[in-house]
């Protein structure tokens, strides 16, 4: 029978390294945050742009290298009505 207090496996990289956001918020994040400024078409003239498929990719190996913080810049939600852009994109995801 197997102990319910064993130590956590090891990450498979060291994005998995998890660190508490604040001392006044139990929250664990990833020690590098995924600037998501350049997924989607919002600022594809100052940024570049990536299609859905790409922008999917780029966050399911994140998520499988051990990351779970993403930055979206929630000013850009004024962008979304008509063009596709990260905020509705993570949704989708």
């Amino acid at each position: 029978m197997t102990s319910l207090f064993q130590p956590a496996p090891e990450p498979k990289t060291e994005l998995g390294r998890l660190r508490i956001l604040s001392k006044h918020a139990g929250i664990r994040v990833s020690p590098l945050a995924l600037g998501a400024m350049s997924i989607g078409e919002a600022w594809k003239d100052f940024m570049g742009s990536m299609n859905k498929e790409q922008s999917f990719k780029l966050l399911d190996e994140f998520v499988e290298a051990g990351g779970n913080f993403v930055s979206n810049l929630l000013l850009k939600i004024r962008y979304c009505r008509k063009i596709y852009c990260v905020y509705l994109l993570v949704q989708e995801w």
